[in-house]
């Protein structure tokens, strides 16, 4: 019974730290995940499945307050671990840690580590069927983000097209996700000087922010912003004000 107990409060402490990350609480999130780390090493053992899930999300929490090197640290454990464990759901968790190790390394600048963290990632959502779905187009847009990192502008626009096209496909038009990765490629219009083309796309993002998120959030007040650094960037000092 104390064991069941346990067990249940390992559960309440990860949706907890869960909305704290939604919330914004990192910090709290980070104190959280690190209690359920700890209850389930000493519940299933140190090599357990459940202890390798604890290590990831103990690691995308310090990803989110900005401690890449614990970050890496935890997710790394996870992957080694993940590793041992029967091969669909070791891929499955695997998949999920190398997208975050490779967003890791790329906050650090060591590139060439993060693209063999997007391709395994990439590779291993393939072997268990989870290609073609939002997992998928999120590790894309990872990958565009490492061609911008890059400088590759044209690679980042491919990528960054792809991911659209599979996060329509699945969400439809008018969905704020949908619109994240439109505004992605009107950053690359407006780096390539293609200000029609971004303020097209900054346009289609906002109408869909405004409808969906309203119009005084924080991802619509931003495209918003992005409408009058192009003005600027074009002398159109009426417009930008």
């Amino acid at each position: 019974e104390a064991t069941g107990n346990q067990a249940i409060l390992v559960r309440l402490l990860m949706d907890m730290a869960r909305l704290k990350l939604d919330l914004g609480d990192f910090q709290g999130s980070v104190e959280l995940y690190e209690k359920s780390l700890a209850i389930t090493t000493r519940l299933k053992g140190p090599d357990h499945f459940e202890t390798a899930i604890c290590l990831g999300l103990l690691g995308n929490a310090y990803f989110a307050v900005h401690d890449f090197a614990r970050a890496e640290q935890y997710i790394r454990q996870s992957i080694e671990l993940s590793s041992r464990q029967e091969e669909f759901f070791g891929n499955l968790l695997g998949a999920d840690n190398y997208r975050y190790l490779g967003l890791v390394c790329l906050q650090q600048d060591k590139l060439e580590e993060a693209e063999d963290a997007f391709l395994k990632a990439l590779a291993m959502l393939e072997t268990t069927d989870m290609a073609q779905t939002l997992q998928e187009a999120e590790t894309l847009k990872n990958m565009g983000e490492l061609s911008e990192a890059r400088e590759d502008l044209e690679g980042a626009r491919r990528y960054y097209e792809k991911a659209l096209k599979l996060a329509r496909s699945i969400l439809g038009d008018n969905n704020f996700e949908v619109a994240d990765y439109i505004s992605c490629l009107a950053d690359i219009a407006r780096k390539q000087s293609r200000y029609e083309e971004a303020e097209e796309m900054y346009g289609k993002a906002l109408n869909i922010f405004e409808q969906t998120l309203g119009p005084g959030h924080p991802r619509t007040c931003i495209v918003l912003q992005r409408f009058g650094e192009i003005a600027i960037e074009q002398s159109k000092y009426d417009e930008a004000e």
